[in-house]
């Protein structure tokens, strides 16, 4: 499959160029102590928060499990990453052994999740679960669902790439941004373990943002709605953070009135 320029609206191009700055600055008030209970019960609908699947800041368990930190802070890193260096990405497909390595890294999460759900269970298990492990793992899917839009970020760029740049220097600077997210985690420094927890709330908004863009932009191309074509951007931005705030509360309604904890 190829990709041209026209297969990328406008209104998508936007929404790409808009997600770095808008992410910043609407997350960047939870490294406020006053605003961490907001930032919890906006991504408590996504995570089940239990301490016992955390890694710890200096004030209690992550408002992000440790594999829903690594995958969605993983997600965002790489997002990071392709978008800086988008005059670098090459222009053609993702190559399928690149997209096999980020079907694998999808899988090794799994793997690694049921090996886990066995041993809450009292069930047959390979190996005793870790958080720091859940961490890694779910950081290798992020990234790999990351890498799956390289092509499209690639559309973003200049159209001219440097000479010689390929995969191979891509890669490399993917594997280094993922390891320091990894170790800012991992680091038990709490202005660190913060900046990996924004990270993973910024996947979160950042793949819901992404999907509401992508569905406006569709619509307003084929209806012309005034309202839908003012700006898709914000609105999905909007919408976002709407659907997380619905989904942390019918979490609660489920708690609170049937008894009900979904994991």
């Amino acid at each position: 499959m190829s990709f041209d320029g026209t297969s990328l609206g406008p209104a998508l191009r936007m929404l790409f160029r808009l997600l770095p700055l808008a992410l910043t600055v609407f997350l960047a008030s939870a490294l406020w102590p006053l605003a961490a209970p907001g930032l919890r019960l906006l991504l408590s609908g996504i995570s089940p928060q239990r301490p016992g699947h955390s890694l710890f800041l200096e004030d209690g368990p992550m408002p992000l499990e440790a594999r829903m930190l690594g995958i969605f802070g993983g997600f965002a890193v790489a997002l990071a990453c392709l978008v800086v260096f988008k005059d670098r990405l090459p222009s053609q497909d993702l190559p399928g052994a690149l997209r096999a390595l980020s079907i694998g890294g999808v899988a090794v999460t799994g793997i690694d999740g049921i090996n886990a759900f066995s041993w809450d269970m009292g069930m047959s298990s390979v190996y005793p679960p870790a958080n720091g492990l859940r961490l890694f793992t779910g950081t290798l899917a992020g990234a790999g669902l990351g890498l799956l839009l390289a092509p499209y970020i690639a559309l973003l760029g200049s159209g001219r790439s440097p000479a010689g740049t390929g995969w191979a220097p891509l890669l490399a600077r993917l594997s280094l941004a993922e390891g320091c997210f990894v170790g800012a985690a991992l680091s038990n420094q709490d202005a660190l373990a913060k900046l990996s927890v924004l990270a993973g709330a910024s996947g979160i908004l950042a793949l819901f943002w992404l999907c509401n863009g992508t569905l406006l932009s569709m619509l307003s191309s084929r209806s012309g709605h005034s309202v839908v074509a003012a700006s898709p951007a914000a609105m999905a931005l909007g919408l976002a953070v709407g659907e997380l705030l619905l989904l942390a509360f019918f979490r609660a309604w489920l708690q609170n009135r049937w008894g009900i904890a979904v994991t």
